[in-house]
């Protein structure tokens, strides 16, 4: 089915990138350590950041929820929304449409 979206994809990574580095521990979905994310320089943080929202994005296309770090990623199809929920109750709205 996919992520649909009609508001610019780069935008949307944008945004989402820099949310999902907002959610502890989100560099476990790369498989990496905190050690290993902070011994990146800060263009490969922001490189596998981008790949990461996309990963995410993809995802969604195909499941309800994707966990990330301590929190989770929601595609609302409804509302043409990825909702990003952390074990904090904060939530981030990345709109898509």
């Amino acid at each position: 089915m996919g992520v649909q979206f009609t508001r610019d994809y780069r935008l949307i990574v944008d945004e989402l990138s820099e949310a999902i580095q907002r959610m502890d521990g989100f560099y476990g979905f790369l498989e990496m350590s905190a050690e290993q994310w902070n011994l990146l320089s800060d263009d490969e943080q922001k490189q596998c950041a981008r790949a990461l929202a996309d990963d995410v994005i993809y995802a969604l296309g195909g499941l309800p929820t994707v966990e990330i770090g301590d929190g989770v990623a929601t595609y609302d199809r409804r509302r043409h929304v990825i909702k990003l929920k952390t074990g904090e109750n904060r939530v981030h709205v990345v709109y898509l449409m």
